[in-house]
């Protein structure tokens, strides 16, 4: 994790210096805007580390349960959920949640203080979309897909069919939870753009504490997976009232043609969910790599050409990105 913190930063460098030229490098809090940002960046700080208390919460949780229930756990946190100490936590959330936030930051910041806040609602929408569209199928496919994934990435050893069903119950409720996981940070973002960076970690408070209270009292009749449905449900607390904050100041996020989009997300998620549920059990018995293999790409096919076909933007943007074509106009 260190070494990867530090060629992130590395491989930045190059382009960075060449765009900026000449730099004069020092530490002077009495520079322009120094402490604004050190007085708005602190309680940022302090919402990193709620996430991190809630994932040391759902550990704690977990250690009251049956032996082997705190291993389950961090199996399938591994696949479905955030973390900054977690391998493949950020496939699905780190890599289309994060990164969509990361990059619509410095434009909602501009649009704040410069075109205006319909400019800024409407970057956050756009935003919203594209979030949707990876992250939602991602929901369906680690919900219809979780035996075969978990097979596939750890079932050797003591490792066995038994701990496989476990994790994969407990990978299925974390997936409800993903889609509210990743827009939380485009909400937040938009929080931040607006100079607000205290309302997103109150909220977060919240949602862990309703997180918290949730999974104690599933975990009495689902096991290890009431922990996982307690976390998804604190998920949606939070995106909601990060969402209906920001609406109170910008404006109603969602027009028809978001809600549009998002209604053909859902509409080639659940078919390609259950054609690649079908090809998993077809090729069951087969090996765990060829199943897990051929069902994700059983998924992606049947997905993207159902989006394809209902004409969602997104999929559009992808096609011809892949094939290095203009982009394409369609009208939602």
């Amino acid at each position: 994790a260190l070494v990867g913190s530090v060629l992130q930063l590395l491989v930045q460098l190059p382009t960075t210096l060449r765009l900026v030229g000449r730099m004069h490098w020092g530490f002077q809090l009495a520079a322009p805007g120094v402490r604004r940002v050190i007085r708005t960046w602190i309680p940022v700080v302090f919402g990193a580390g709620v996430y991190q208390v809630s994932s040391i919460v759902e550990t704690q949780l977990a250690s009251l349960l049956q032996q082997g229930a705190v291993a389950i756990l961090g199996y399938a946190q591994l696949v479905a959920i955030l973390g900054y100490a977690q391998l493949v936590a950020n496939v699905p959330v780190a890599l289309f949640g994060i990164s969509v936030a990361a990059a619509a930051l410095p434009e909602l910041s501009r649009d704040a203080v410069g075109p205006g806040i319909e400019t800024l609602r409407r970057r956050v929408a756009e935003g919203a979309r594209r979030v949707a569209y990876f992250v939602i199928p991602s929901a369906f496919g680690c919900a219809a897909l979780a035996t075969p994934i978990i097979a596939a990435l750890f079932q050797t050893g003591a490792f066995g069919p038994d701990e496989t069903a476990l994790a994969a119950g407990v990978l299925a409720a974390f997936a409800i939870g993903l889609p509210a996981q990743a827009s939380v940070r485009l909400l937040a973002s938009g929080h931040y753009a607006l100079g607000d960076t205290k309302t997103p970690v109150r909220i977060a408070a919240v949602s862990v504490a309703v997180s918290a209270a949730s999974a104690f009292l599933l975990m009495r009749h689902l096991g290890v997976a009431g922990i996982a449905v307690g976390t998804s449900l604190g998920a949606y607390v939070n995106m909601t009232l990060n969402s209906w904050r920001l609406e109170s100041r910008v404006g109603r996020l969602l027009d028809r043609s978001e809600l549009r989009a998002i209604g053909i997300t859902v509409l080639g998620a659940a078919p390609a969910a259950l054609a690649s549920a079908a090809a998993a059990r077809a090729l069951a018995g087969g090996g765990l790599w060829l199943e897990a293999g051929v069902a994700l790409a059983t998924f992606g096919l049947v997905y993207m050409g159902i989006t394809l076909l209902l004409g969602h933007p997104d999929a559009w943007r992808l096609l011809d990105a892949a094939s290095q074509r203009p982009r394409r106009k369609r009208d939602m």
